[in-house]
């Protein structure tokens, strides 16, 4: 098991992700969403499950901006 997970899209582009600022827009809503269209499932999951934790101690916005910006630099796979 690994990394390898991947959601194809019906946008009638190949089924590509979208692109990196759809990806950092999904992430800043959910946390690891922006990993998941790209391709990351194990990324996603920690970066959701971060968020779980850090909103727990009022600290979620970090894992929010975190999530925004690295999913919107991930090359899809």
């Amino acid at each position: 098991m690994g990394d390898n997970y991947y959601i194809h899209f019906g946008s009638g582009q190949g089924g590509r992700p979208p692109g990196g600022i759809l990806r950092g827009l999904l992430s800043l809503i959910i946390p690891g969403l922006g990993q998941l269209v790209s391709g990351y499932f194990w990324r996603a999951i920690g970066h959701f499950l971060l968020a779980l934790f850090l909103w727990g101690i009022l600290l979620g916005w970090l894992i929010h901006i975190y999530s925004a910006w690295e999913a919107s630099r991930l090359e899809p796979r």
